[in-house]
């Protein structure tokens, strides 16, 4: 999926977005052929995007914002590969409970504690030159009071010391440029399976363009990544855009 090299990584204090920064160096057109495995962290963020260009909200000053730049074949299973490698990171450093909710969410007591946003970024002057950019961001030490009142019951975050901070941070890293690089698709889709919240859930799908909401039943990840949805009259559909909400 994603084609690997040494990693290479910079730190950030504060900086205005991650993915806006790859985005930058990509398309500054220079030293393409050694961006690939560059890696981007960052304590917090000033600019934070997440899909469909909403705001990211920096909830702490000592939370995780990391991108990769990666030659990669898509952006779909790559936020597949990315869920997973977050969802076997936070085990490492023994945070227990984390679901993934489709496409890009990661939750733990149904409260959302990351967010991954994967584009594709062409290389100014040569738009078949590709790269796809990872974002991800995950919310650490939060300032419950920075919670817009609208997202307090939907946001979360985990509470660790800088000690076990620093090793989520390396360990999603490994994880995004290693394991989950070497692992098949297929496995990785398994995984994602499992590790799914939706599977067999009631839900809202929302479309975004013409705002309708619409009641469904989620069945499985198709083999693209895609949720596969059951709707009420008993037609199905493989979502491969837009969003869906957990009916309670």
């Amino acid at each position: 999926m994603v084609s690997r090299s040494d990693n290479k990584i910079t730190y950030f204090g504060t900086i205005d977005s991650t993915n806006n920064e790859a985005r930058r160096r990509i398309t500054a057109g220079a030293f393409l052929d050694d961006l690939n495995g560059t890696v981007l962290v960052a304590s917090k963020q000033t600019a934070g995007r997440g899909r469909h260009g909403r705001e990211f909200l920096s909830l702490s000053n000592r939370a995780i914002y990391i991108s990769f730049i990666l030659r990669a074949d898509g952006v779909q299973l790559l936020t597949v590969a990315a869920a997973v490698a977050v969802c076997r990171a936070l085990d490492k450093v023994d945070i227990e409970g984390a679901q993934i909710k489709w496409v890009n969410d990661i939750i733990i007591d149904e409260r959302k504690i990351c967010g991954i946003l994967a584009e594709t970024v062409s290389a100014t002057g040569n738009p078949d030159d590709k790269f796809a950019v990872l974002g991800i961001g995950v919310n650490v030490n939060v300032d419950e009071e920075k919670i817009p009142a609208e997202l307090v019951s939907i946001a979360g975050g985990i509470s660790m010391s800088e000690e076990k901070r620093v090793q989520l941070i390396h360990a999603i890293i490994d994880e995004v440029t290693g394991e989950c690089y070497e692992a098949p698709v297929d496995t990785l889709l398994e995984e994602y399976r499992r590790r799914s919240m939706l599977i067999n859930r009631a839900v809202t799908v929302h479309n975004l363009a013409t705002k309708e909401k619409t009641p469904a039943t989620a069945i499985s990840i198709a083999d693209d990544g895609g949720l596969k949805v059951r709707y009420e009259d008993g037609t199905t559909e493989i979502l491969n855009s837009g969003e869906v909400s957990v009916r309670t």
